[in-house]
């Protein structure tokens, strides 16, 4: 079977605003993209034999004009993609400490990479700012950027330090780390969305949380070994700095045990879910949350100690817990309490019966109680 290429006209569509190249599963070429000068959206799927995006030399480029309108990148399923440029001129440039002599996506806001496990190097992309999304992807790409400096161009249109304007950013099944990059993280100031799912040697992030002050919603979800509390001995003070947080998800993180302690004093966390945490036990004092969940916790047989600790809870579900068997007395210092549902947890249900169940004087004070089978 022959190697599959692409036209070389193709780079001769200078207005063409939005490319998507994908299902060539034999292509290993393309032609030089960073001459269409008003695309804004780039795409890449399924194309299993790319190995590096311009086939061109790095010294070819045009640094000032390289992909000057490019917005969106978008690569998935590309998974024998190395790099952007194969030149061996490459190595060099990647060796460079701060990497300033590489070509820079310069109004790139989004990139979305999904199943490329050996992509290893991208052009920097420093003025990132609505989302990064990596699925299965090395952070050995993020190095040309997160090694720039503040010695970048400072003006109403360029950053001082790279990602200082991202807003989302999602890490999924990142395998070669067991903490982010502290150099990187310091530049998180205006996120407001993280989510890491998947990383199967993270073990915590008392080294970033410090840096996320613009934070507003955290997703930790099946990573084995992450504890909020455990690393280097930290008691977990270090998450009162994330003073703008507003809503906490745990799902499938069975080191977990409890809250971090310096959540206690971030008055903007309203919303609290824990899903398949087996080893959670405590709630430390969480005055402000108004919205908890506990769901699918086979082995939870008791709902954790310290929930009298949220004083302000108005929203209670509990899902899927089916050895759940009663409710605690401390339910009945839940004054704020206006919704009670329970689903999927039959003994508990049965305790909970109005009227003569052995738990309902625990709940009677809640206005709205609902039971759900399915």
């Amino acid at each position: 079977m022959g190697v599959c290429r692409f036209s070389s006209w193709l780079s001769l569509l200078t207005n063409l605003v939005d490319l998507t190249l994908g299902f060539c599963k034999r292509c290993r070429q393309l032609p030089r993209l960073s001459q269409l000068h008003s695309l804004k959206r780039l795409c890449l799927k399924y194309m299993y034999d790319l190995e590096y995006i311009s086939e061109g030399d790095i010294n070819e480029e045009e640094y000032i004009s390289f992909f000057p309108s490019l917005e969106s990148i978008s690569i998935e399923l590309c998974r024998n993609l190395k790099g952007w440029w194969r030149s061996t001129s490459t190595t060099d440039h990647q060796q460079h400490p701060h990497h300033q002599s590489l070509p820079s996506f310069h109004h790139l806001s989004e990139l979305y990479i999904e199943d490329c496990p050996n992509l290893t190097s991208l052009p920097p992309f420093p003025y990132l700012e609505e989302s990064l999304i990596l699925d299965r992807v090395s952070l050995k790409a993020l190095q040309p950027t997160i090694a720039m400096t503040s010695s970048l161009p400072s003006s109403s249109s360029f950053l001082s330090s790279p990602f200082s304007k991202l807003k989302s950013m999602t890490l999924k099944s990142i395998k070669d780390t067991e903490a982010l990059p502290d150099d990187w993280m310091s530049t998180l100031s205006s996120l407001k969305q993280l989510g890491i799912g998947g990383g199967p040697k993270l073990k915590s992030l008392s080294l970033a949380v410090p840096h996320l002050t613009s934070l507003e919603s955290l997703a930790i979800s099946d990573c084995e070994l992450f504890d909020s509390i455990s690393d280097k001995g930290d008691d977990g003070t270090e998450w009162q700095n994330l003073k703008c947080l507003s809503s906490l998800y745990y799902n499938s993180v069975p080191n977990l045990k409890s809250i971090p302690s310096g959540l206690q004093h971030v008055t903007a966390l309203r919303s609290l879910a824990i899903y398949d945490c087996p080893n959670f036990t405590i709630f430390p004092e969480l005055a402000s949350v108004v919205y908890l969940q506990i769901s699918r916790c086979p082995n939870l047989t008791s709902i954790p100690d310290g929930i009298s600790n949220l004083t302000s809870l108005e929203e209670l579900y509990i899902y899927d817990c089916p050895n759940l068997k009663s409710l605690p007395d401390e339910m009945l210092s839940l004054k704020s309490l206006q919704k009670l549902t329970i689903e999927s947890c039959p003994d508990l249900e049965k305790r909970c019966e109005k009227g003569i169940g052995e738990d309902w004087f625990k709940i009677a004070h809640v206005p709205v109680i609902k039971f759900r089978r399915w």
